[in-house]
């Protein structure tokens, strides 16, 4: 009894792999959309802080250039003020030359803006950066590693499969075989330690006689709770 307990104890530990790997197949594509999803959340902020950070700067070169232009331009003006022939002449360019000033002084001021905007932009970004690049990073690391495992169980299940049944075949007592069956088909594990008088997988305290039965393995021990096939560690290869 206690040699059939021991190859169980074998044969959960794959089932358990098995099981692990079945949901690992259900739930690896969700995970990866997941990630995908992440992934595309973070270089879009990162992609929103450098278009904001170069619509900054464009606007900042244009209000330079506006400026440097006027400037250029209304000292043009004032340098051919004293050709002029006509007062009426004189007041409409020293009119102009006045308008062209308050446009500089209202860009200048905007220009002031724009930097402050440039300055918050290029922090916003390096904070971005700082802080998702090597999450990114990170995330792509495990977009592989999860391919890696997806496209591996498929073999890794047949490998296991063969085990699985190599191990059966070791277990002579079919009415042992079969109640483990039917308990792996409602839960899992379907074998469990007896640790400190109690199931370790739902913690049913086990009575004193049936702790005797398990140590001498004179007969199947089922747990009263969860009906797993009961053992312990230290007396199973006694």
């Amino acid at each position: 009894m206690k040699a059939s307990v021991a190859v169980l104890t074998q044969l959960s530990d794959i089932d358990k792999t098995i099981h692990q790997l079945r949901t690992d197949k259900k739930e690896i594509p969700g995970q990866v959309q997941d990630i995908k999803e992440d992934v595309i959340a973070m270089k879009t902020d990162l992609k929103n802080a450098q278009e904001a950070l170069t619509q900054a700067q464009d606007a900042q070169k244009l209000a330079k250039e506006f400026i440097q232009e006027k400037l250029q331009w209304a000292a043009s003006r004032e340098a051919n003020i004293n050709n002029l022939k006509t007062n009426k002449e004189f007041q409409a360019v020293t009119k102009e030359v006045s308008l062209a000033r308050k446009e500089i002084k209202d860009k200048e001021e905007e220009l002031k803006t724009i930097e402050e905007q440039i300055i918050e932009a290029q922090t916003t970004l390096d904070e971005l950066s700082t802080e998702h690049n090597p999450r990114i990073e990170e995330l792509v690391g495990e977009l592989h590693k999860l391919k890696d495992h997806f496209d591996g169980i498929g073999s890794k299940l047949n490998e296991l499969a063969t085990q699985k049944e190599s191990i059966t075949k070791q277990i002579p007592d079919a009415r042992i075989l079969s109640y483990y069956k039917r308990v792996s088909e409602k839960v899992a594990p379907a074998i469990s330690q007896l640790v400190d008088e109690k199931c370790l997988e739902c913690g049913q305290k086990i009575m004193p006689q049936e702790q005797q039965k398990i140590k001498k393995g004179e007969a199947l021990t089922t747990c009263t709770g969860c009906k797993r096939i009961l053992y312990i560690e230290e007396y199973l290869n006694a």
